[in-house]
């Protein structure tokens, strides 16, 4: 659109209810107070710098509108809600064909497979689990959809295998039915599949603007079961026994089995990549603009992809053409990655351990969160010392300051940078008496902090010798980044 002799680039959105634009297309005097407050994708309020009046020009027909556009700090995007994107005949809604009737969810598609076992593992038969009285109608309920949709199968003939139902809940409310396959999980041969992690994405990451991400919606179920495999599935619930027939969560195997099915549909596609139902687009370019049309670009080569394989993306969890995304824990961001605040905060409101599985609860969250944390591991060694055989449970004043360091570091945590394998490596360390500590730098920027605790017997050792496994400690740590340097 043409909007104060600017071309703008617009998103048509017919699910908002109002029009935005970025304040670099707005002259400062053309700008109102508002009293608007614009929800966010993900439900956070942000107050707008104010609202303009101005004239649309579609360049292709000339048609021109008056439009009302809130204005946005730059870096969101220039959206069209539904009111304008339908008075300038850019959508037309019949709403005569809307029908009441909904039909059945489709399922994706992404081929068939076998899943193998050790003949050598005797088969089990399971008892049915008592369900809640309180349950049992929300249940049948679920079992009953998933039969109609194709998921389940009712078994009536004899199964060599048959495991137990797990009933979960999930955060919003509604139940999951899974296979609790103990059992059959000794009996399946898994593929040894390399499945991908962050670490292994961020580098590809360093030249990206725009980021996009994406879910693959019931990610398992996008893999269907040859009928021997489905009567290995075979599960026994209060209602009757039922065979999966998709891939269903619990299985040793699932997650090696849909991560290569997902690969081989989607990984050779240029700044796509994949970690479990997780899809990132980044866009790269020397601008923001650029970026965002080489993301627009890629998200089109990536939706007619999923479109030729039958992979099915959840609407309601895509977020497009943003200059920061959450990803696995992480804030990706054009300047690096930062710690996710959610998790920073989650540790700022956990009470003080009041035994040791409350320690060990703590160290597992505070580690998840190492690679933004220098000397972790002496900042947590007080606390640790608590989960050693023998020593008595007093949580000292040592344990508590050891905990608001922690919590001090993650608030001033720094912004890790991308790996650039064209740029000059830097690997400093340092030991003290309880702990190693290593950064890997470039440009004087740092990519990741790593560290350990001393064992008892490294303990003991003069401290030129705890020097030099520092330094082995940190060529080992970051091997994928030091190696053939």
């Amino acid at each position: 659109m043409n909007v104060n002799d600017c071309d703008v680039r617009f998103q048509l959105d017919s699910a908002a209810d109002v029009n935005t634009i970025c304040k670099r297309y707005i002259r400062k005097e053309q700008v109102k107070l508002s009293t608007i407050t614009l929800r966010m994708w993900n439900k956070t309020p942000m107050k707008p710098i104010g609202e303009v009046h101005l004239k649309l020009i579609n360049p292709k027909n000339g048609d021109e509108t008056m439009a009302t556009l809130v204005v946005v700090p730059n870096g969101h995007m220039n959206l069209l809600g539904l009111d304008t994107i339908r008075r300038m005949g850019l959508i037309t809604v019949n709403d005569d064909r809307f029908i009441a009737k909904v039909e059945t969810q489709k399922i994706g598609d992404l081929g068939e497979i076998t899943l193998k076992v050790d003949e050598n593992v005797p088969a089990k038969t399971l008892p049915s689990r008592k369900l809640p009285l309180s349950l049992q109608d929300d249940v049948k309920k679920e079992i009953d959809k998933l039969v109609e949709r194709q998921v389940l199968i009712p078994v009536t003939e004899p199964s060599k295998w048959v495991s137990q139902m797990a009933v979960v809940r999930k955060p919003n409310g509604k139940l999951r039915i899974c296979i609790d396959p103990q059992p059959l999980n000794t009996a399946l041969m898994r593929e040894h599949y390399k499945l991908p992690t962050l670490d292994d994405v961020l580098p590809k990451l360093a030249n990206a603007k725009i980021f996009s991400r994406l879910d693959v919606r019931e990610a398992y179920w996008h893999v269907k079961l040859d009928k021997e495999s489905s009567d290995l599935t075979t599960m026994i619930t209060p209602f009757g026994r039922y065979r999966w027939a998709r891939l269903p969560f619990g299985l040793k195997v699932s997650s090696e089995i849909f991560q290569r099915k997902l690969t081989e549909a989607l990984g050779d596609i240029e700044g796509v990549f994949t970690i479990a139902d997780d899809i990132i687009v980044a866009g790269c370019g020397r601008t923001n603009e650029e970026a965002l049309i080489d993301n627009d670009r890629k998200l089109k080569k990536l939706f007619q992809r999923c479109n030729d394989h039958n992979i099915l993306l959840n609407e309601e969890k895509k977020e497009v053409g943003l200059t920061e995304i959450t990803f696995h824990g992480h804030r990706i961001t054009r300047e690096g990655v930062k710690v996710d605040d959610v998790k920073v905060k989650a540790i700022h409101e956990i009470p003080c351990p009041t035994d040791v599985s409350g320690v060990k609860r703590l160290c597992g969250m505070v580690q998840y969160m190492a690679k933004f944390l220098p000397d972790l591991a002496n900042d947590l060694a007080p606390i640790r010392e608590l989960t050693k055989k023998d020593v008595p449970w007093i949580w000292s004043d040592e344990c508590n300051m050891a905990f608001q360091r922690v919590k001090k570091r993650l608030t001033e945590a720094p912004i890790l940078a991308y790996f650039d394998v064209n740029k000059e490596v830097v690997l400093q360390v340092d030991s003290s008496k309880s702990g190693l500590g290593a950064v890997l730098l470039q440009e004087g920027k740092p990519v990741e902090f790593a560290s350990r605790a001393l064992k008892p017997l490294e303990c003991n050792w003069a401290q030129i010798e705890k020097e030099a496994l520092s330094m082995l400690y940190g060529l080992e740590r970051f091997d994928q980044y030091t190696y053939g340097r």
